[in-house]
């Protein structure tokens, strides 16, 4: 959002929050699951309703990601377009 319209962020109200405990069958993070996970809801692991720490985020930060998953996305569907 800050990349997109940082208009709409409010960084001053960022707050660090996210998941207290271990558990190897749920998480936060789809990139780092097991063959069998579930992936919680924003609200059941979080009270503010962000996960980490938002107020490292950056504009330049969000570009680069934004580009990144474009950038996957563009892959696969030029991938899927042969098979």
């Amino acid at each position: 959002m800050l990349y997109l319209h940082p208009d709409r962020v409010k960084l001053s109200l960022a707050k660090r929050d996210g998941p207290k405990h271990k558990d190897v069958y749920r998480k936060a993070d789809m990139q780092y699951g097991r063959p069998v996970y579930f992936v919680n809801e924003f609200h059941e692991i979080s009270k503010t309703g962000t996960i980490g720490h938002p107020d490292l985020a950056s504009a330049e930060k969000g570009k680069n990601f934004l580009n990144g998953i474009v950038r996957e996305v563009l892959t696969f569907t030029d991938d899927f377009a042969k098979w």
